[in-house]
């Protein structure tokens, strides 16, 4: 199991590598950046990243780029307000900040390399 995680780790860094960090646009919500939103229905805030349908899972924040809200808030901007439609209605976002991707990818490589050092 270790092996398989180990290789897991390794693909993954892999992946990150071949970014082509000049493409990710700064000023606008892409795949990876953790966007920080205001929901106006629960008035609060929460956190976001966009990631691939593989890794989706709302509960933890990270949000499908083919969903509904992920659709909604892509390539949208610090300061837009963002209404979604999703099943059960709709739901009010307004984009508070980008958080710096270079910063949060970094910890969230040394959170995954932590239990193996």
């Amino acid at each position: 199991m270790v092996k398989a995680r180990i290789r897991e780790l390794r693909q993954r860094m892999s992946e990150v590598a071949s970014i082509d960090l000049s493409k990710i646009p700064r000023d606008k919500a892409s795949m990876v950046r953790p966007l920080l939103l205001y929901d106006s229905e629960r008035e609060e805030e929460v956190t976001y990243r966009l990631v691939t349908p593989e890794e989706s899972d709302p509960a933890a924040g990270f949000i499908s780029t083919v969903s509904p809200i992920g659709r909604s808030l892509m390539g949208k901007e610090a300061g837009d307000e963002v209404v979604v439609s999703i099943p059960s209605g709709s739901r009010r976002f307004e984009i508070r900040k980008l958080t710096n991707f270079m910063m949060k990818l970094r910890s969230d490589v040394m959170k995954l390399l932590l239990p193996y050092l």
